[in-house]
């Protein structure tokens, strides 16, 4: 696998992209899309990249992930620890953004992840300016494809 940094471009994560540009280049990551997606994707990936968020009792949590009674059995649960329960529910697979699809590389999740990490880290601060938080992914590479994840939690006391 070649390396993925910060700087890999998006086009070197598409497998079937040369065969769109026989060889000669022109097609790009976002001529692609352009060609091969929808409008119903791109709203529904818009709620993955810029997603709502929930204030609820003192949390912050993805609007998807929140349910009153699953937040109350984490409390009971995990007692006084308001940021493991934020990490625990805000959390999101890489590989759980497309459950049929078998066909992501360690290159994609590492992209993906990071992607994510910096997109949700701007939307928590555009959407509650005066908290802090730790917003995670852990990029090392050879992890197990389900170890790739990223999420979020308050700093509390910090702001």
């Amino acid at each position: 696998m070649a390396e993925i940094t910060p700087d890999t471009h998006p086009d070197a994560l598409i497998a079937e992209l040369p065969s769109w540009n026989d060889g000669r280049g022109g097609v790009t990551a976002r001529n692609w899309v352009g060609m091969m997606g929808r409008y119903d994707l791109a709203v529904g990936y818009s709620l993955v990249f810029w997603p709502r968020f929930v204030r609820f009792d003192g949390y912050v949590l993805r609007e998807e992930s929140f349910d009153e009674a699953n937040l109350r059995a984490w409390e009971q649960a995990h007692g006084d620890n308001p940021q493991g329960i934020e990490a625990a529910l805000n959390h999101l697979h890489i590989v759980d953004l497309h459950g049929n699809d078998e066909t992501l590389t360690e290159a994609q999740a590492l992209y993906l992840g990071r992607t994510l990490k910096s997109v949700w880290s701007a939307k928590l601060a555009a959407d509650f300016p005066e908290l802090a938080f730790e917003v995670a992914f852990d990029d090392t590479p050879g992890q197990g494809m389900l170890d790739y994840e990223v999420t979020f939690w308050q700093l509390r006391g910090v702001g």
